[in-house]
């Protein structure tokens, strides 16, 4: 009896430990890709905010209401779960004006997201105090 016991729960996590990477990669195939939102700053001015993912891989792009290019950042992503929240966690960052003129950015980046249908929620600056004010934004997948 305890060693079909022992049989049947070996099984059952070896069936887990390979269904975990699986829902890993479908979840990043979700993610790879351009996703968009429109803000407004505290002076009335709207910007755009553009993350596109791939791999692991990420390259952020702040733009003005004209579409010139203000920040740019890039580096690595990956997907954590903090208790009962999924998290993206950016790190590895180099940031700057342009992506010829990056310099590294001493700060790692987690922000609480939900994913839905070519949506994007993410909960920003809630992982400790910063400039700006913590905020929840919906980015839209482009095509």
């Amino acid at each position: 009896m305890k060693t079909t016991f022992k049989c049947g729960f070996a099984l059952v996590l070896t069936c887990l430990a390979l269904a975990v990477p699986a829902a890993r990669a479908d979840e990043w195939a979700r993610f790879n890709g351009k996703w968009t939102t429109n803000k407004t700053n505290e002076d009335g001015r709207t910007y755009t905010q553009v993350i596109e993912i791939d791999k692991g891989k990420f390259k952020f792009r702040l733009l003005s209401s004209s579409g010139d290019l203000r920040l740019y950042a890039e580096g690595d992503v990956k997907l954590e779960k903090h208790g009962p929240f999924n998290a993206l966690k950016f790190h590895n960052i180099k940031g700057g004006e342009s992506p010829d003129y990056l310099d590294p950015v001493d700060d790692d980046r987690v922000v609480i997201y939900q994913l839905g249908y070519n949506t994007l929620t993410i909960a920003e600056n809630f992982d400790r105090e910063r400039d700006a004010a913590p905020s929840a934004d919906k980015y839209t997948k482009s095509k």
